[in-house]
């Protein structure tokens, strides 16, 4: 991909044909995190954004490939793109206060942190369990995402 392009990938259902699954390829500039002192210690970049929370019949959204120029890996593409369509099928983050979802709400009793470290859902931001690595979804994620979709077709 050329450096600052973008692109668009639309799939539709053959099978089904009911509407478009739009997913924009974008190239992300990075932000540099600096501690106290004002020294750097990191860089970070948004690795996508859903348009729509919950809007399982508009699935749109933006997928970073690049940063500064650079391509990511294409496992970490893949889990922005698995990432981001669950927020289109309406599942938030495990510490998002809005998250209903029992079995992975982060602090409910009987949550492990394990359960929250190898969730798809969990992110950077999330300062008690900062993992970017997970790709599970609980059973109840799962059922979430089903009901969310049976309500809206």
């Amino acid at each position: 991909m050329e450096r600052g392009g973008t692109a668009q990938l639309i799939i539709e259902n053959a099978t089904e044909p009911k509407g478009d699954f739009v997913v924009t390829l974008k190239d992300a500039k990075s932000t540099i995190i600096k501690d106290a002192e004002g020294n750097p210690i990191k860089k970070t970049f948004k690795g996508g954004k859903a348009s729509e929370l919950g809007q399982t019949q508009k699935n749109s959204f933006d997928v970073t490939v690049t940063t500064d120029g650079t391509k990511r890996s294409n496992s970490s593409i893949a889990r922005s793109f698995s990432h981001e369509a669950g927020h289109t099928a309406g599942l938030r983050h495990p510490h998002d206060p809005e998250n209903t979802v029992s079995d992975i709400k982060q602090g409910e009793e009987g949550v492990k942190k394990s359960t929250v470290s190898n969730n798809l859902m969990n992110t950077g931001t999330n300062k008690a369990n900062p993992s970017t690595s997970g790709t599970s979804l609980t059973p109840g994620q799962l059922g979430s995402v089903d009901d969310k979709i049976k309500a809206q077709q």
